[in-house]
C-alpha cells in the first residue's frame, strides 16, 4: 500500500508541476507592474502641478507697503501724496468691478489688478505691475454721484 501512495503522490506533483508558473513569477506581471507604478507616478506629478496652480491662483501675491507707496510717490501726478496716508486701498478684481463700475464712469476690464487708492481730494488708480499711474479722479464734497476716471 505504502507504494500505490507513493505512485499517487507522484503523479499529484507531476500533475500540478506540469502547470505554468505562479501568475506572480511571469513576465507580463512584471510588466504591468511597472506599468501601473509609472502611471501612479505621473498621475501624482500632475496633481501636484495643478495643487500648486491652483495654490498660486488662489492665493495673492502680498505687497511690501514701502515698496508700493515709493513706486506710487515716485510719480509726479501722486508726488503731492508723498507721505500721506490714504483713506482706502482697494485692487480691482473680477469680484467687485461690477460694483466700482457703477460708481466709477469708464472703469472696463482693462483695470484689474490696478489699485484704487483714494485720498482726501481725489481717487488715483494706479497699477502696481506696470508702475503706471492709470487715472486720477477728483473728489468733490457734493452728494455721491458716478464719476468718471480722467487719464493721466
Amino acid at each position: 500500500m505504502a507504494k500505490g501512495r507513493s505512485k499517487l503522490n507522484s503523479s499529484y506533483s507531476q500533475l500540478y508541476s506540469s502547470h505554468s508558473k505562479p501568475a506572480n513569477k511571469k513576465p507580463i506581471f512584471h510588466y504591468i507592474i511597472l506599468i501601473l507604478i509609472i502611471s501612479t507616478l505621473i498621475i501624482s506629478i500632475f496633481t501636484l502641478v495643478n495643487v500648486y496652480q491652483l495654490r498660486n491662483f488662489l492665493v495673492p501675491k502680498t505687497i511690501n507697503a514701502n515698496d508700493f507707496f515709493t513706486k506710487l510717490a515716485v510719480h509726479d501726478e501722486t508726488k503731492k501724496y508723498s507721505g500721506v496716508t490714504p483713506l482706502n486701498i482697494v485692487q480691482i478684481n473680477s469680484n467687485n468691478i461690477a460694483n466700482l463700475q457703477t460708481q466709477i464712469q469708464g472703469l472696463d476690464i482693462s483695470y484689474i489688478g490696478s489699485f484704487l487708492i483714494q485720498y482726501s481730494d481725489a481717487i488715483v488708480i494706479y497699477d502696481y505691475n506696470n508702475d503706471k499711474i492709470n487715472g486720477i479722479i477728483p473728489l468733490q464734497q457734493q452728494p455721491q454721484t458716478k464719476t468718471q476716471v480722467i487719464p493721466s
